[in-house]
């Protein structure tokens, strides 16, 4: 008899994050040879995992409400949003992705129980019940049968906390032994946190810490710090380490602190709670708030700015899809009359081509234009309308390191495109990022919050990958400070890792503060063979930014060195990434980590071409959102594109860029060479450059000097 209730723990809900098969037949998955255990008990079943031990927390869902997912809905992304929310209730006060529009009411949580682009507007609502550490998923809505929460009857559940316990205890005896060789999946930790931690702990680090490490944890307390380094210097470490170390610091005094360790994204987020948890002896840290500014931001003003809207450009796996195609729409609808008047302003030639309806040039501008409106329109603040800023923007000379639009007619298309983009967002009720930090800020400037910011702002911020904050964030995150004089601000970043940072000097600002700042370079990276830092290091010299003195320890050893593959095809390099993953993952021991990242949008198109070719064991990362389903996905080999990969540590890596280098600008060389550089510097010991063509310029400058070896 099919039970009425099921309850899921936390760790059979990370398995059938990746597994599930179908939603309505518990275990929702057919074979139960591997680690996911099932059991009814009367009207109960239980979902279990062999990882689980007693008190593990579990999910309480009612099978008929399981049923009511349309046809076709995937399993795996349903239970993965389970997994998300039942892990977030372990840490209050509970968050989720801002695209999830979550909302709370008193123990009651409502969100999205999958992507809108895969079923809109489809919501749980689901009860906190912490003296049974479960989460109660309740009721499903959707247009047609809406609930307010805040009137919703919470119905009678069963209380299955011992049931639970009991068959978790009974099998936890007589599970097999895990057995040796290359794992069957991404062990997320052993990729982002472990590998930043090592296993280690806060007391067992004092004494390993290098001496620019060390002199950052020995420093005055609420002495605010901007950390500077390359890839693998430590940066994320350091931050965590200070962090815990201010934290018992004011427990020892007796001194109360709030904390927050601010970051870009979920995926970060995550990957710092669980630092943080490693460093402090296998316990969570409470004190210490770990959230990306978007969510904190929406927070502190109510959460209710954002009530019918979807917000366009963060973690969510659509978000850069979406602006794509709305800018092609609005560079589609460019009158004939706009154009008249464009044309005598004068116009380059990409974008006469694109306007005159040539694909390719349409693709290339597109992209450009993105890169235009996030990384100089939106960041700078310019809102139409402004004719002092338009004006500015139209006029002032134009260097070759910013995205190619160099004459004023150019740019007029950029702001008349800016426009319609803006309207068609607002029609669809989205709203960017930028624009949800520019309105928090407002509030945050505030009469009323400067009451309440001695009380629920933060006395030590802490901000990990800088380079990805524009100037409005930083802003945005200094009026979090608990005091304007008193908060300690402690930053960490590599401007090569972020586009912007690493050719505009407005991105290099640091965060405003009234408060002496010291600036200390890591710049001994701890986590590369010889061979690869030797590489690392030739990249990071190479930015026209880096930069700010740092002086990269140099190594003498080419051990390790880095390999470089030419094809003469994209089709011949991809076909060469597969047989080097088929001879590399065979030799692979338990705890190597292996990925392949593209730096040309491939990355799709390269897993199904290694599936065809006998890979099976793969995970695509094309999305931040896909970052964070490492944490559960039941594969070994990642392949992903290279801006959804920094902060991640892999053994091996092949760096893939099929179509090889087509750079025709300084923009566009420095963007080629901040793919490269991020995404070669995720290896630690084994990395491999497939190149499909023309290699860039600092490519060949190391063949040259022997930092690469070639062939």
């Amino acid at each position: 008899m099919k039970p009425t209730h099921v309850a899921i723990t936390e760790g059979a809900a990370e398995l059938l994050a990746s597994s599930a098969e179908n939603l309505n037949a518990p275990p929702f998955i057919s074979d139960l040879t591997g680690s996911l255990r099932f059991q009814v008990d009367g009207a109960c079943g239980i979902v279990w995992s062999s990882q689980d031990r007693p008190g593990a927390r579990y999910a309480l869902v009612i099978c008929s409400e399981i049923d009511s997912f349309p046809p076709g809905t995937d399993a795996s992304e349903v239970f993965a949003r389970i997994f998300r929310a039942l892990r977030a209730t372990g840490k209050f006060p509970i968050r989720l992705p801002i695209s999830w529009s979550e909302y709370h009411f008193k123990s009651l949580i409502a969100f999205f129980a999958v992507p809108r682009s895969t079923a809109d507007s489809i919501r749980w609502i689901a009860e906190v019940d912490e003296s049974q550490r479960a989460l109660n998923f309740h009721k499903l809505t959707a247009p047609g049968r809406t609930q307010d929460l805040e009137k919703f009857q919470i119905p009678d559940t069963p209380k299955l906390r011992d049931i639970v316990d009991c068959v978790i205890n009974s099998a936890a005896s007589s599970a097999p032994p895990k057995p040796a060789g290359l794992v069957d999946r991404v062990d997320f930790e052993a990729i982002g946190s472990a590998a930043i931690a090592k296993a280690k702990t806060f007391e067992e680090w004092r004494s390993l810490l290098n001496a620019k490490q060390s002199e950052i944890l020995n420093l005055p307390l609420r002495t605010s710090v901007r950390i500077v380094g390359p890839a693998g210097s430590g940066k994320t470490l350091t931050l965590c380490l200070r962090a815990i170390q201010e934290i018992r610091s004011a427990a020892h005094s007796g001194r109360s602190i709030r904390v927050l360790f601010a970051t870009h994204s979920w995926a970060m987020a995550e990957r710092i709670d669980d630092t943080l948890v490693f460093l402090n002896s296998g316990q969570p840290v409470p004190a210490i708030t770990v959230y990306p500014l978007l969510q904190i931001l929406n927070d502190l003003v109510g959460g209710s700015m954002l009530k019918g809207l979807r917000v366009l450009g963060d973690d969510s796996t659509e978000g850069r899809r979406l602006q794509i195609a709305y800018l092609s729409e609005s560079l589609q609808a460019v009158s004939p009359m706009d154009r008249a008047v464009l044309d005598t302003q004068g116009l380059s030639q990409l974008t006469l081509a694109a306007l005159d309806g040539d694909a390719s040039s349409q693709s290339e501008l597109l992209e450009y234009l993105y890169e235009e409106i996030n990384g100089v329109l939106l960041a700078d603040g310019l809102i139409p309308g402004d004719r002092r800023k338009e004006e500015e923007y139209l006029s002032r000379p134009r260097s070759d390191d910013l995205p190619p639009f160099p004459t004023r007619g150019d740019r007029g298309l950029v702001l008349l495109i800016y426009k319609d983009f803006l309207s068609r967002l607002r029609e669809r009720e989205f709203i960017t990022t930028d624009q949800l930090v520019s309105d928090a800020t407002k509030v945050l400037e505030t009469f009323a919050w400067g009451v309440k910011r001695e009380s629920e702002g933060f006395d030590l911020i802490l901000i990990d990958e800088l380079q990805l904050f524009d100037a409005q964030e930083r802003f945005a995150v200094a009026l979090l400070a608990s005091s304007f004089d008193s908060t300690a601000f402690i930053t960490a970043e590599d401007p090569s890792q972020g586009l912007y940072s690493a050719i505009l000097p407005g991105w290099q600002k640091d965060v405003p503060s009234r408060n002496e700042r010291r600036s200390i370079e890591l710049s001994a990276p701890v986590r590369f063979t010889p061979g690869i830092l030797a590489f690392i290091y030739r990249l990071y010299l190479a930015f026209p930014l880096n930069a700010q003195g740092i002086n990269v320890e140099e190594v003498e050893s080419h051990e390790g060195r880095p390999r470089l593959i030419r094809e003469v095809s994209s089709e011949a390099a991809e076909e060469r990434v597969c047989s080097i993953v088929r001879d590399t993952v065979s030799s692979m021991d338990s705890d190597s980590r292996a990925a392949v990242i593209s730096l040309d949008g491939n990355a799709s198109k390269i897993a199904n071409r290694m599936r065809a070719s006998g890979v099976q064991n793969v995970v695509e990362v094309l999305s931040l959102d896909d970052v964070d389903k490492l944490s559960y996905s039941r594969r070994s080999v990642v392949v992903g594109e290279w801006q959804f990969l920094g902060g991640t540590q892999f053994s091996h890596v092949i760096v893939v860029a099929s179509h090889g280098s087509r750079a025709n600008s300084t923009f566009a060389r420095v963007r080629e060479l901040t793919a490269l550089y991020v995404a070669a510097s995720r290896a630690a010991r084994w990395l491999c450059l497939i190149i499909g063509g023309d290699v860039h310029p600092e490519v060949q400058n190391a063949v040259d000097e022997g930092v690469l070896h070639n062939g």
